[in-house]
């Protein structure tokens, strides 16, 4: 099974729950800058590590409309 969520909900779940179901991955639907500071924050707070022997397969979807703001995070190192 796969969830489907922004990068805010999934960390304030996490905050608040500190669970997550028995999933094979997380499908994140970036659509704020909030969303991709929290996916950050999810993989560079250890949180990540914590859940990583569930989380083997995750995917980053992104919508055409952000492809100008996505490719500039990713030039600049800001994901």
């Amino acid at each position: 099974m796969f969830i489907f969520i922004s990068g805010y909900a999934c960390l304030k779940y996490l905050i608040e729950y500190d669970i997550l179901p028995n999933i094979k991955g997380i499908i994140f639907i970036p659509k704020s800058k909030k969303d991709w500071l929290a996916i950050k924050e999810i993989y560079f707070s250890g949180i990540a590590r914590k859940y990583k022997n569930l989380l083997k397969s995750n995917r980053l979807y992104a919508f055409i409309e952000k492809i100008d703001e996505y490719n500039y995070r990713i030039n600049n190192n800001l994901l």
